[in-house]
């Protein structure tokens, strides 16, 4: 295990870049094979700070989707929100069930009402469409700076208490 610079810069693509102290985030840099290898651990609360700074969701002003939390399942996790459903014009308390795939997260079903939907009724396929795709796109730009290194994302795991990035 290498020294863990005091931060890193999680830089996101389109929705921006964002300095963390590693402090605050359990951060681990090794060398594996020849290859230096970053393991960045985030509870699920360290996920909803993140989210808050850089999306609308998780704040109570978000539309078409607020209040949005996060709830870490092995091998993926419930994404608890608020959903605006525009064909009846209110708020509709859902949580979207993904799953990890190599290093994307796939759409499983909805939970609302307690009731699970594999496929969301018409109204909400849309926005749950949009979770799913915002959520791989900020996977598939996802890139951390620390010590003068880029490293991209290689693998994604999720259990009860962290999501896993190890990247390379």
């Amino acid at each position: 295990v290498q020294n863990v610079p005091p931060s890193i810069v999680v830089q996101a693509g389109d929705y921006g870049r964002q300095t963390i102290d590693t402090s605050q985030v359990d951060v681990q840099i090794g060398d594996s094979g020849g290859v230096t290898t970053m393991q960045v651990a985030f509870s699920e609360s360290d996920m909803r700070s993140i989210c808050q700074q850089y999306s609308v969701i998780c704040t109570p002003s978000g539309s078409p989707v607020r209040n949005a939390t996060f709830n870490f399942r092995p091998g993926g996790m419930v994404v608890n929100g608020e959903f605006f459903v525009e064909q009846v014009g209110i708020w509709q308390a859902i949580g979207v069930v993904l799953r990890v795939s190599g290093n994307q997260l796939v759409f499983e079903g909805v939970d609302v009402n307690g009731q699970l939907f594999a496929v969301p009724p018409d109204e909400l396929g849309s926005l749950v469409a949009e979770v799913e795709n915002t959520a791989n796109d900020l996977l598939r730009q996802l890139t951390v700076q620390a010590s003068g290194e880029t490293f991209t994302l290689r693998e994604l795991y999720i259990d009860d208490v962290n999501l896993t990035l190890v990247l390379r």
